[in-house]
């Protein structure tokens, strides 16, 4: 018959149960990393829809200024824009893509429009004069 010493036995028992909470902790480490993930990817849908609708705002603002060419109003929404402490910089195009009036420390359009090919065409397709799109 098999029998069993009661120190393995306590020795096993004591390996089953620190394998259990090795276990634990490595599942919690998982959960509190897709946790964070998760809301990583809640901020950065909330900031990416909050500024498409400033964007959208904006843009509606601007179209009767930039409709009629008036500068001085795109300058005026520009430098309202760089007021505000969560916009860090502000830049108005034309339809051609020709600069109309940007806050200090503005990107360029080539340099906005190397870094986000996608984005460029999706806003200047070919047929609206997108040349500035790579």
């Amino acid at each position: 018959m098999l029998k069993i010493n009661k120190k393995r036995l306590k020795r096993l028992w004591q390996f089953i149960i620190l394998v259990a909470c090795f276990s634990t902790v490595m599942m919690l480490f998982m959960y509190s990393n897709q946790l964070n993930n998760r809301n990583y990817k809640m901020l950065f849908d909330q900031t990416e829809s909050l500024s498409r609708v400033i964007l959208r705002q904006a843009a509606a603002t601007a179209y009767p200024a930039v409709a009629n060419d008036d500068i001085e109003s795109v300058q005026q929404l520009v430098a309202h824009l760089q007021d505000e402490p969560l916009i860090l910089d502000a830049a108005i195009y034309d339809i051609k893509g020709n600069l109309m009036a940007s806050s200090l420390g503005a990107m360029p359009l080539e340099q906005l429009t190397a870094e986000y090919p996608a984005v460029c065409r999706q806003y200047w397709p070919p047929a609206t004069g997108g040349a500035n799109c790579r």
